[in-house]
């Protein structure tokens, strides 16, 4: 797996960089912390010690063409445009809005129309700050949305300042109101907590294990697993059994809902620990790492083991404080 290393030779020695800032928005928003932007608005280590390696910021570069056969096969896209189905030409009806954007104002009038029937609470826009020179800002009313209209040869670097405020781990007081109330909803049940399930992600998955023993050295996070598109999910074989780090062993069952299949799993993607560990104030790092020992599998092969800390076991980084 590729790392920030990496996309410093490969894109920005290169001159391929553009300054979209995606690479250190990304790290910022999941807490990692590793990169920073320049005063030229390019990524660099902002420290290097808080790096995991996981290869996310190479991913993500709009330079870099890690993804795309991936994206093609699960879309199914052929040459030379993909499966086009139909071709619909359209435009804003309301004159304002055309007449500040561009190609018939569609991008404005959908995030007008998102916005008005409370869809959104708002849209990641630019406005000017200078000769040739814009910022993405948050529109969080329809002037401001009108006002980001168009499009313009301007530099606007990335969205560091963004993610800097809307953090994964950002406390529920910091959400929009809309999005407050809909957390609370989930947590809430006629005044009472929720009462989750005592099964873990595992006792709810579908997807086809064959044992234990088989594995003994696990792959990153971020590796492809084996499947094949449009199959049905209890067609595939388990992601942990594939040797790629899946905490739902340790995750407590109820994220799909109705649907009963866990939602990263339905999406072939392994789970990542939301809701938490199985047992009662327990601690997902370590029951993970009991779990793969318990399997046979050699924990010095494990890529990285931080994430597991990701939803749970920050508690254990906490120090109450000393009475005087």
């Amino acid at each position: 797996m590729e790392t920030f290393f990496n996309l410093i030779q490969e894109v920005q020695k290169k001159d391929r960089c553009h300054r979209c800032g995606g690479c250190v928005t990304f790290c910022t928003a999941v807490n990692y912390g590793a990169l920073e932007l320049d005063e030229d608005g390019k990524p660099r280590y902002a420290d290097i010690e808080k790096c995991i390696e996981c290869g996310l910021c190479y991913s993500i570069c709009p330079e870099i063409d890690e993804l795309e056969e991936m994206t093609k096969q699960r879309a199914s896209w052929s040459a030379p445009l993909g499966r086009v189905i139909e071709t619909t030409i359209g435009r804003a009806t309301d004159t304002s809005v055309r007449e500040a954007a561009t190609d018939g104002g569609v991008v404005t009038a959908l995030l007008l129309h998102l916005f008005e029937t409370g869809r959104i609470d708002g849209a990641i826009v630019t406005k000017p700050t200078g000769h040739f020179q814009r910022h993405p800002c948050l529109a969080t009313n329809a002037e401001e949305i009108r006002n980001g209209a168009g499009f313009y040869f301007d530099t606007s670097h990335g969205m560091k300042g963004l993610s800097d405020a809307y953090l994964t781990y950002s406390s529920i007081e910091e959400f929009a109101p809309m999005v407050r109330q809909r957390l609370r909803r989930v947590a809430l049940v006629e005044g009472k907590e929720l009462d989750l399930p005592g099964k873990s992600v595992c006792d709810t998955c579908p997807t086809i294990r064959e044992g234990k023993g088989q594995l003994k050295k696990l792959r990153r996070f971020l590796q492809k697993p084996n499947f094949t598109p449009g199959e049905p999910i209890d067609k595939m074989h388990c992601l942990l059994a594939q040797g790629i780090l899946c905490m739902g062993p340790v995750t407590k069952a109820g994220c799909g809902g109705d649907g009963v299949n866990p939602r990263c799993i339905s999406a072939r993607v392994p789970c990542r620990g939301c809701y938490g560990p199985v047992r009662h104030e327990g601690n997902q790092r370590l029951d993970m790492l009991n779990a793969l020992a318990s399997n046979g599998i050699d924990i010095n092969s494990l890529p990285e083991s931080t994430s597991m800390l990701r939803f749970s076991g920050g508690h254990q980084l906490l120090k109450p404080i000393k009475e005087a």
